[in-house]
């Protein structure tokens, strides 16, 4: 009984190792150069997985990310308020740029008013120069004996502005006054520009204290070529207005 059962046993093994090691009863065993052309046909016959949502095969426009990470990450709140952000930037430069406007509209509207710096002419009558005009107006004060004092004069520009104050009520007639004096006797036909103002106080005791505060310029009665009293009168009123706000500034 063992003996006839001897073939079926040997056949149970053999048929395990063939299927162990590849064999079968109609295929040979597979080879190295088998087993690689397997493989190409299986790549050639894969197909290539969809990308992602998210991928950045291609390139993605600033808001395009922005937009796929706030959809991603679910920070909608923190890209809104960056968008806000942004609107009003957007919105500040915008008026920065109306404000550049307006002030450039302003820069024509004052040089209109001011109009242009006037150098000093060569070859001028030495009586309008600052050291001769300044020992002819103090001359002029003491004549008058008048309390004066000068706090500022400007020769930058044709014609030399003054600035001061005296004691006392005044108008702008003292002006004709002084060159009516011995010592402004050479300044007689001259043009007058002034600015005058008052100041009054009270001292320790109640008493009023008034001061009369004065910018003024005598230029020739003939000005240098090129010049007219028009537009030499218009810039030198407006030199004077901006020394007298400076030395006199008003109260709030």
């Amino acid at each position: 009984m063992w003996k006839s059962g001897l073939p079926l046993v040997i056949g149970l093994i053999l048929g395990y190792l063939a299927g162990s090691y590849g064999f079968s009863r109609d295929t040979a065993p597979q080879t190295t150069e088998d087993r690689k052309d397997s493989l190409i046909r299986a790549e050639e016959n894969a197909t290539t997985p969809p990308l992602p949502k998210n991928s950045r095969k291609r390139n993605l426009s600033r808001k395009d990310t922005v937009d796929r990470a706030a959809e991603t990450f679910e920070c909608r709140p923190v890209i809104q308020l960056l968008e806000n952000v942004q609107a009003e930037a957007d919105a500040c430069r915008e008026e920065n740029d109306r404000m550049r406007s307006r002030l450039g509209n302003l820069d024509e509207d004052l040089k209109q008013v001011a109009g242009d710096p006037i150098p000093m002419p060569e070859n001028l009558d030495p009586k309008h120069t600052q050291p001769e005009l300044m020992r002819s107006l103090k001359a002029a004060f003491q004549e008058k004996n008048l309390n004066a004092e000068i706090m500022a004069v400007d020769c930058t520009e044709f014609p030399c502005i003054i600035a001061g104050k005296i004691d006392g009520q005044h108008d702008h007639k003292l002006f004709q006054e002084l060159i009516d004096t011995e010592a402004m006797r050479g300044y007689t036909g001259s043009g007058i520009s002034s600015t005058t103002g008052i100041q009054r106080s009270e001292d320790e005791k109640g008493n009023e204290d008034v001061t009369f505060q004065f910018g003024v310029s005598f230029f020739p009665k003939d000005l240098p070529p090129g010049l007219n009293r028009k537009t030499t009168g218009r810039r030198t009123m407006h030199r004077l207005n901006q020394l007298s706000d400076a030395l006199f500034p008003r109260p709030e």
